[in-house]
């Protein structure tokens, strides 16, 4: 007995111990499996967010060129030689840079814009060789900035080469009345906004590049559409500086002005247009019908060229048919209200694309059967000749001619009479079951 009793506590003993290992066992488990839901949702989710600023694309451009030996910031590109500058110390021309220049062979930077959609290039401006245009989708923002190449005090690696501190009045750094007289210290970058009435918005940074990090692309601005044109101005000191023609020392130093210039255009890259009711301002759907009429708008999208074809139903010898009015240039805004058919052409002369609707204004029948089945009008004409009728939303029902409807009655009048004669017991045992009669 006493050994069956030592035998079933030990039995006893090693299930506890069993069951101690398995909740172990489990508890580690429930453990690993938390430790992998956690890094599955808190790791990946981060590292796709810091992937997606890689995915926008940027552009890079700009071109410098020199604008002579302390000698303002306008560039000159039309000769290599300007009779006038040969009577000062040194003959050199604003222009390409050239073999012997400071400034030849390296580049001090490049702007950028980041953001957009598209970009298309065209020969169409005086200020840089190309025109760039880049377009933009709701949610889009464009960002325009500067990426520094190069350490401002030791430009291309040379300590002999430095970025200015130029505190002189600087009257001349725009082709026509300057913007801005002051001093550029470090660099001065310019930047002027042209937006679709004309109207110009002059942004100024002074001592530019003494606040930006080498080899960082550093944003300046965040830009809508509208046309814009940016200048970099800096100058550089050159230690112990030589001149080009006579190819002696200047113990003093030299300095030299530098320009950096460029044009592009931001444009929305859609190429919508929104009719809205008057008085509901319900938004209108292609081919939608009206009888208050609408108005365009166009969703702020500033540079899309809109033309309205209006056409009205006139009548013929023998059919109705539609006869222009009118089809002209249209702003954003605008209302019609009279009886028509309108013809809404938007065009992006960017992109290229075009988007066309239709909208019906006014009450006439034939007009809402056209708007509501698509038919033509001949088509609508025919059928209408042919029995159908059009009904007030417009649809196309076949009419019965009322003879035929008459007849009609009056058959199904002899047959209720014919059926009531020889059925008359079992109708009248009906109605008494109903208790309609007694």
């Amino acid at each position: 007995m006493v050994t069956s009793y030592k035998k079933t506590k030990i039995n006893e003993s090693k299930q506890r111990s069993n069951t101690v290992k398995k909740k172990y066992c489990l508890k580690i488990c429930a453990l690993f499996f938390i430790m992998i839901l956690l890094i599955n949702t808190l790791y990946f989710p981060v590292q796709a967010a810091e992937q997606n600023p890689s995915d926008s694309p940027i552009y890079y451009f700009g071109k410098t060129v020199t604008c002579g030996k302390d000698n303002g910031y306008i560039p000159n590109t039309e000769s290599e030689w300007n009779p006038w500058t040969l009577l000062t110390p040194i003959g050199w021309v604003m222009g390409a840079i050239k073999d012997k220049d400071p400034h030849y062979g390296w580049e001090l930077g490049k702007f950028y814009v980041r953001g957009y959609t598209g970009n298309y290039v065209s020969n169409q401006n005086s200020y840089s060789k190309d025109l760039t245009t880049f377009t933009k989708n709701v949610g889009d923002k464009i960002e325009f900035g500067f990426r520094l190449d190069q350490d401002i005090n030791k430009l291309n690696g040379k300590s002999s080469l430095v970025i200015s501190d130029d505190r002189k009045i600087i009257k001349d750094c725009w082709i026509k009345e300057p913007y801005f007289k002051a001093d550029f210290r470090h660099g001065l970058l310019m930047i002027v906004h042209t937006d679709y009435q004309g109207n110009e918005k002059v942004i100024t940074y002074v001592d530019f590049l003494n606040g930006i990090g080498q080899g960082a692309n550093t944003k300046v601005e965040l830009f809508e559409e509208g046309d814009y044109r940016v200048i970099l101005c800096y100058e550089i000191y050159v230690k112990d500086g030589w001149n080009w023609i006579t190819d002696w020392v200047d113990p003093n130093g030299s300095y030299f002005n530098y320009r950096m210039e460029s044009c592009f255009s931001i444009r929305n890259g859609n190429c919508m247009v929104f009719p809205f009711e008057i008085d509901s301002n319900r938004e209108l759907t292609n081919e939608c019908l009206t009888e208050k009429g609408f108005r365009i708008d166009l969703a702020k999208s500033r540079y899309l060229n809109v033309t309205v074809k209006k056409e009205v139903l006139n009548e013929t010898e023998d059919d109705l048919a539609f006869d222009t009015r009118f089809n002209k240039d249209v702003i954003d805004g605008a209302e019609f209200t009279d009886d028509g058919k309108y013809t809404i052409s938007v065009t992006n002369p960017t992109t290229g694309a075009i988007t066309e609707k239709v909208i019906y204004v006014g009450k006439n029948k034939v007009m809402k059967a056209n708007a509501v089945t698509g038919k033509t009008i001949s088509e609508i004409n025919e059928l209408v000749g042919n029995g159908y009728r059009i009904t007030k939303n417009g649809e196309l029902k076949r009419s019965f001619p009322t003879a035929i409807i008459v007849l009609l009655c009056v058959v199904l009048v002899a047959v209720i009479g014919v059926l009531a004669y020889f059925y008359k017991d079992k109708i009248k045992s009906i109605l008494m079951r109903l208790r309609l009669i007694r």
